[in-house]
């Protein structure tokens, strides 16, 4: 009846058919609960997805790892990162592997709220164990990598050394990815082009630009964004839209974001003229 119930989309009823059977001393198979947490997690019942775990370690049943990656996950999209390192700690503890996926899981959860020692550590903690990172994790070691640099990257006094550090730890990063013959994917490279603009590596950037559309990847909205601020952040206002008239040459949306990157870059161009 529970698996019933959610092949009907109506996981809230197999949630309460689960939580009265239970108080009746009854436990559905693991199959259906791991099922019913996935479900709950999907429709971001995630405090409900919790209490069928705890039903189900108090009755001495051990949730699979596929229950376990949908109940992080979720706790991490919340951006609750306090269950969701606790569930992983549970994992472990009960003997399953985690897999290079719910450690990127939890990286990114970490980096999402700014907790970027923890992010890193469970980077390390993952290679130590020997699971080998694939392009997600690397893309998410990336947004780590740029946000050490930029946590109080204005009043540091070693900006140039913090920029020339994202810069090799970022290559390095991208060298790791080929011996290990891992393709770097759009989002991947978007996220290196828009780190090296946002360090004033432009250069930089734009080869890696061409790199990937050399491979055929079609470079997305975000990727014309990063690169457009890149250009206007050194004055190249006219450089800038001409990308911007690309993307509508090639049907990608421009949006407010571009739009106000423009803005800004024309108002900066126009101070400078001034000044002259």
């Amino acid at each position: 009846m529970v698996c019933g119930f959610l092949e009907l989309a109506c996981a809230q009823d197999a949630y309460e058919l689960f939580v009265q059977l239970s108080k009746q001393g009854y436990l559905v198979d693991q199959l259906a609960c791991s099922k019913l947490v996935g479900e709950l997690c999907k429709e971001n019942c995630v405090d409900e997805a919790s209490t069928v775990f705890n039903l189900m370690l108090g009755r001495n049943v051990t949730p699979d790892e596929f229950a376990y990656n949908s109940l992080i996950s979720a706790y991490c999209q919340k951006g609750d990162m306090r269950n969701a390192q606790s569930w992983f700690d549970d994992l472990v503890n009960r003997g399953l592997n985690p897999d290079v996926f719910l450690y990127t899981t939890l990286m990114n959860g970490y980096c999402k709220i700014d907790q970027i020692q923890e992010a890193h550590d469970l980077f390390i903690e993952m290679q130590e164990k020997g699971i080998k990172p694939d392009v997600v994790t690397c893309t998410v070691m990336l947004d780590v990598c740029l946000k050490q640099v930029q946590h109080g990257f204005w009043s540091s006094p070693n900006r140039e050394n913090r920029k020339m550090s994202f810069k090799a730890k970022s290559s390095k990063l991208l060298n790791d990815m080929k011996a290990s013959e891992l393709e770097p994917d759009v989002v991947c490279y978007t996220q290196l082009i828009d780190g090296l603009c946002k360090m004033d590596y432009l250069q930089d950037a734009l080869n890696l630009f061409d790199e990937m559309r050399g491979k055929g990847l079609r470079p997305d909205a975000f990727t014309y964004t990063s690169l457009a601020n890149g250009y206007c952040h050194q004055g190249e206002v006219g450089k800038a839209e001409a990308l911007v008239e690309e993307m509508i040459n090639k049907g990608i949306e421009v949006d407010h974001i571009t739009l106000s990157i423009l803005k800004r870059g024309n108002r900066k161009y126009r101070q400078l003229q001034i000044h002259k």
